[in-house]
């Protein structure tokens, strides 16, 4: 095609723009010279430019026409400065004021953000120097004057609000610009929706299809937000919408505006689910559900929603509610494709990158989803359970995608457990119960207390590891025969590892030791809470039982190997300190424990264990009678020979709240004096840092401050 075909523009201000061939931009056909075509198509008769009386005008008024975004970005500013130099007795010249009105739709959906800017702030001034004259061309650039206010770009929705706010100060006046051209605002919605397409508002020749996209996702977008405005602000009466029933019904029961609700950018599709939204609240009736329920749920579940997770469970957890029946009577399967396994397949991807909430909303969803969909009706033989589980196994699949932020897994594991328990597990047979919780449910038990590389993809964030358990050990106790089953399972573990710790001679002690303190501390975590309120009486049994036959396995082995297994007292020390409950309300366990702290304790403190057997004789104060216990721990301290381990007894001791009793203890006294006195005589660091330790413990009687200071000043 000649180059002199796309110079005919800037020769003759009547030529239209873009090349006379019905060919499609990228494939089809365009609407050139169709009705179907509106001000914002690429394809349109340039505007009257003869009457103008400023030659310079007319040449901006040419170049805004022009394909490059920056030769129109200079015109734009060039009538921006002339608007902006006319005084009020010599105003805005009907001819530029009629010519401003007819580019002004289309430069104001420009594939550049600069000249939309531009395009709304020229709106703004010229409404504001013609006054009263702008009114009768109002119905031909209101609908693009508010599309701007939601634009995708932030700089455009600003130009655009303040040019509208500048004419329309109050909110009166705003309220009433949507009042007045209602009809208006709906035909640019219908024109944008239903007439316009990516072949017609951009000329492929000059538009890449990237960009050409993005228009009109841009501008489909901003119209159903505008849609959305009118039927859910308080500015328009019921009577003002019932005049534009006809036009509403017209726009809103076309098939393709809920295609865009599967369409490729987010902003049309956070567009749509919103809308959706606003109709299920406010004229439910007008929804076609056939429609809805192919385009909206099956078409949508499909697609990856990147950029609109969240909007669009949120939208679907409120049809859901609404009507139900669009997962069953409305939905059209094809093949393969179900309900079932569509939800599953959009639960696989998690969350794509959204925010936590999701999972929330998620939860809402899946309770309000028919539960024929959620456990489709399978042959009811035991061989097909795995396949009634469908729905839990994708939600987990989801949690553990590859791309899901670790940051959303609390509240997504939260989620998970609430919707086994609370949904699923009531929807399901005495068998298909127990098979949920084996299989979904217990693994995170197991990883929480003891994780292990094969159950990596049950492992809950540390952060709420414990809060997040406490929900999955309730749920297991639903069942009495799994929850005796891993209780005793994980029981027999915790025994054995502290059985087979590694002597101290190893190279992997210490890391030996820490294991098992670390899995002891989770194991006593969960056990208050099975000794709680409203907990069946055959759970609180089961864990007396077990950990009487732990404590029994914890104090022998501490006996035989002489404190060496420290990880094993800290183990006693930890139970006795996290489930007190259950500890000192057995009598059986409380014998236990007294006899070891008797017999065996002062014994075992010069011993890698002496820190945690310090600490368990202080768990002890509120529930035995201990004081014997310190007496002979300390005289034994008192004549043991220097060594590393007396020295953390030692400061054990002065770290606890026992040195509250000094003026009471003569033995305690006794054994602070002969610390000083070692330290000022020796003048080693050790010593002074256990008379430091004193000096910081907060439960130490102000005498001994004085007599300690007294005591270094002579």
């Amino acid at each position: 095609m000649s180059k002199n075909k796309f110079r005919s523009q800037a020769s003759s201000s009547r030529a239209f723009s873009g090349a006379p061939s019905s060919a499609g931009i990228f494939g089809g056909t365009t609407a050139f010279g169709a009705s179907t075509s509106s001000k914002l198509s690429y394809v349109y008769e340039p505007p009257d430019l003869s009457g103008i009386p400023e030659p310079n005008v007319v040449v901006s008024f040419k170049n805004v026409q022009k394909k490059d975004s920056t030769t129109k970005a200079k015109a734009l500013e060039e009538l921006q400065a002339y608007i902006a130099s006319l005084s009020s007795n010599n105003g805005v010249d009907q001819s530029i004021l009629e010519a401003w009105i007819e580019v002004y739709p289309r430069t104001s959906i420009d594939t550049a953000r600069r000249v939309r800017q531009l395009a709304h702030t020229i709106q703004g001034q010229f409404a504001k120097a013609t006054g009263k004259r702008i009114a009768k061309h109002l119905p031909d650039v209101v609908g693009s004057w508010l599309a701007g206010l939601y634009d995708s770009d932030k700089i455009v929705i600003r130009a655009a609000q303040e040019s509208f706010k500048e004419v329309f100060p109050t909110k009166e006046k705003q309220k009433n610009v949507w009042r007045i051209y209602l009809e208006s605002i709906l035909r640019y919605v219908s024109d944008a929706i239903l007439k316009e397409s990516v072949n017609t508002l951009s000329d492929e020749r000059m538009t890449s299809p990237d960009d050409a996209s993005t228009k009109y996702a841009r501008v489909v977008g901003a119209a159903i937000y505008v849609i959305s405005y009118a039927l859910e602000s308080d500015d328009l009466t019921e009577e003002i919408l019932n005049k534009q029933q006809t036009s509403m019904n017209n726009i809103l029961n076309q098939e393709k505006v809920w295609q865009l609700s599967y369409h490729d950018d987010p902003f049309v599709r956070r567009a749509i689910y919103k809308l959706l939204q606003i109709l299920i609240s406010k004229v439910p009736k007008s929804l076609d559900l056939k429609i809805i329920s192919s385009c909206v749920l099956a078409s949508g579940l499909h697609i990856n929603q990147v950029g609109s997770t969240l909007e669009y469970v949120r939208a679907l957890s409120q049809l859901s509610k609404f009507a139900p029946d669009v997962w069953t009577e409305y939905y059209s399967a094809t093949g393969k494709n179900t309900a079932t396994k569509r939800l599953c397949q959009f639960l696989k991807k998690g969350s794509q990158g959204g925010q936590s909430e999701y999972w929330n909303e998620v939860g809402a969803l899946l309770r309000q989803i028919p539960s024929t969909v959620l456990v489709p009706s399978l042959a009811t033989s035991e061989n097909d359970v795995d396949a009634k589980l469908m729905t839990i196994d994708a939600f987990h699949d989801g949690i553990v995608a590859k791309d899901e932020p670790r940051s959303n897994r609390i509240i997504a594991w939260t989620a998970y457990v609430e919707y086994s328990r609370n949904r699923l597990y009531h929807i399901l047979s005495d068998v298909e119960r127990t098979h949920l919780i084996r299989i979904a449910i217990v693994p995170l038990f197991n990883q929480y207390i003891k994780p292990t590389v094969e159950l990596t993809r049950w492992t809950i964030p540390t952060a709420q590891q414990r809060i997040i358990c406490v929900k999955v050990v309730q749920h297991i106790m639903d069942s009495q025969s799994i929850f005796t089953d891993v209780w005793q399972q994980n029981s027999a573990k915790v025994v054995k590892d502290l059985q087979i710790s590694l002597p101290e001679q190893s190279k992997n002690y210490s890391k030996s030791q820490e294991d098992l303190s670390t899995t002891a501390a989770r194991w006593y975590n969960i056990h208050s809470v099975v000794s709680g309120k409203d907990v069946p009486g055959f759970a609180i049994s089961l864990v007396k039982e077990t950990l009487l036959s732990e404590l029994k396995a914890a104090v022998a082995t501490l006996r035989n190997r002489n404190g060496k297994p420290y990880g094993v007292a800290r183990l006693i020390e930890t139970a006795a300190r996290l489930a007190p409950e259950v500890v000192f309300q057995s009598g059986e366990i409380r014998n236990l424990l007294s006899k070891f702290a008797q017999e065996d304790v002062p014994q075992l403190l010069l011993s890698p264990s002496a820190t945690y057997l310090v600490e368990f004789l202080q768990h002890l104060e509120n529930h035995l009678d201990v004081n014997a216990i310190w007496g002979e721990t300390l005289r034994l301290l008192i004549g043991a020979p220097e060594s590393t381990y007396k020295y953390n007894a030692l400061q054990s001791l002065y770290e606890s709240a026992y040195l509250a009793k000094w003026t009471n203890t003569e033995v305690l006294k006794s054994m602070i004096s002969s610390t000083l006195q070692q330290a000022v005589e020796s003048g080693t660091r050790e010593k002074w840092d256990l008379i430091s330790t004193i000096i910081a413990n907060r439960h130490v009687p102000t005498a001994l401050h004085v007599e300690l200071l007294s005591a270094m000043i002579d």
